[in-house]
């Protein structure tokens, strides 16, 4: 079936109008959860007998869009949740603003601590995610609750805990102060403290241009912080040469040390020990093994107890006498000397053997000498000759 072209338009229109808000880069209008606050206190009548001020805020509530959702709060000595936070499509939108006509002015005290508490709750519990979220008082003067101590604490629950709760929560608590009596310090606190503005009615035909501003401010998009600037980083340039490396200076050579090998010696040459003297003869210690030399300090001598001799002569030990040839070397012939005096003393008469037995009785007192070994390295060794008695032998 062939379709006129008048309603082929329509239905193009139509589906237009429905893909548009889908289109890439389409502004959509951002969600919003609002709570309106109205004061419903007994001075309120005096103030606004003709109802201008209920009035505006029907048509303040008419007139915001289908992305808002709308609670109603009506104070006085209590306070009343009208309506909860209901979406404004269709028929809703007339509940909600009807749900005003309850709005009489027959109150008697003005609870405004405890009707923002109350709208505060409504949107922590009930508000979308992704919702931004404002409360809107209206009233007409200064917390009333028929004691002035409470009023006085009600008003510091306003201006400290109540509006450190609503910042804490990002809502947005917009004041609309009605005559001069309206407590005027209060309303501009909570605005201050959550970001929000307030504005001032003196009369019920300002009351309409002040929700007419509200509106303008909940529908405009919000203040987006500005973007913090990155510190340009310059760019080193493409054909910069290449640092070199820095030298590392070589340590000067020490200066030559006097008596070293080398005037190009680095360190001073450190002398070498004194090798041990081999050819040095070692102190013959009577009674004691020889010491070799080994570079070690040599022990001091102990001298042995001398014992007295006799004063008879001894036999003659001579070369002339034992008969022995001389030799070149006297130390050589000197055993051969002891031996025939020994076989001399043999020989002799008795008083010779007395001498003898008395030399002999002298050398049992002391020990004989022996020849001390010869040392390293050659030289004369000398002898001690202890005559001994045939008896004794």
């Amino acid at each position: 079936m062939m379709l006129s072209l008048s309603t082929r338009a329509v239905l193009g229109a139509a589906l237009l109008a429905a893909l548009l808000p889908l289109a890439p880069g389409t502004a959509r209008a951002e969600p919003h959860d609002l709570a309106l606050v109205f004061d419903n206190s007994g001075s309120m009548k005096g103030n606004d007998p003709g109802f201008l001020a209920r009035d505006a805020a029907q048509q303040f509530v008419a007139g915001l869009g289908d992305d808002f959702r709308v609670a109603i709060i009506i104070f006085d000595q209590s306070v009343r949740l009208a309506v909860p936070l209901t979406p404004l499509d269709g028929a809703a939108r007339d509940d909600v603003v009807a749900s005003l006509d309850r709005v009489n002015y027959r109150g008697q005290y003005t609870q405004t601590a405890a009707a923002l508490e109350r709208a505060l709750y409504e949107l922590k519990t009930n508000a979308r995610d992704d919702a931004r979220r404002s409360v809107v008082v209206l009233t007409d003067g200064i917390v009333d609750t028929n004691d002035k101590a409470r009023d006085l604490e009600s008003i510091r629950w306003m201006r400290g805990d109540l509006a450190a709760e609503a910042a804490d929560q990002g809502i947005r608590v917009y004041g609309i102060a009605f005559t001069d009596n309206a407590d005027v310090m209060t309303i501009q606190s909570l605005a201050k403290r959550t970001d929000a503005e307030y504005f001032r009615a003196a009369g019920p035909e300002d009351v309409a241009g002040a929700f007419s501003r509200v509106g303008d401010l909940l529908r405009a998009p919000l203040p987006q912080p500005a973007p913090v600037a990155a510190a340009p980083v310059a760019a080193a340039p493409a054909d910069a040469p290449a640092a070199a490396p820095a030298e590392t200076p070589e340590p000067e050579p020490a200066a030559p040390v006097d008596g070293a090998p080398g005037a190009d010696a680095v360190t001073p040459a450190v002398p070498a020990a004194a090798a041990p003297d081999e050819s040095a003869a070692a102190v013959p210690v009577p009674g004691d093994a020889a010491v070799e030399p080994s570079g070690q300090i040599p022990l001091p001598e102990v001298p042995l107890p001398e014992a007295p001799l006799p004063d008879a002569p001894l036999p003659d030990t001579s070369v002339a006498a034992s008969g022995v040839a001389a030799t070149e070397d006297p130390a050589a012939a000197a055993p051969e000397a002891a031996v025939g005096a020994a076989g001399d003393a043999t020989a002799t008469d008795s008083a010779a053997t007395d001498s003898a037995a008395q030399v002999a009785d002298a050398g049992a007192q002391a020990p004989a000498q022996v020849p001390a070994p010869q040392p390293a390295g050659g030289g004369t060794t000398s002898w001690v000759v202890v005559a001994v008695g045939a008896a004794a032998l």
